[in-house]
């Protein structure tokens, strides 16, 4: 079963292939007339948000939002930043981990 930090890590990184990511396999799909099961299935479609095929065979493809997906980047970034410092300043108040033992500077 995955922890709270296994799902944030997946977000995390599911953000970054939507923000970063590649769009040749999209492309290559609206191009290419003849694509094999195979080919098809090998497709990195991860960014697409959708496909529609009109009556006179143009292919329009929906792709996800990069600049929202940067923007909860950010946000998610800002969270980790905030978390860190909390952390930081339990330590320094409480010791090491919060066990009441205070760290030497020795």
């Amino acid at each position: 079963m995955n922890t709270k930090e296994d799902m944030e890590r997946m977000v995390r990184e599911g953000l970054m292939r939507l923000a970063f990511g590649k769009i040749n396999d999209a492309v290559r799909l609206a191009y290419e007339k003849e694509l094999s099961q195979r080919q098809l299935k090998r497709l990195d479609l991860f960014s697409v948000a959708g496909v529609k095929l009109s009556k006179d065979g143009a292919v329009e493809i929906r792709f996800a939002d990069r600049l929202a997906a940067l923007e909860k980047l950010s946000e998610l970034a800002e969270k980790q930043d905030s978390e860190d410092e909390a952390g930081r300043m339990i330590e320094l108040i409480y010791g090491d981990k919060g066990t009441g033992e205070a760290k030497s500077d020795d």
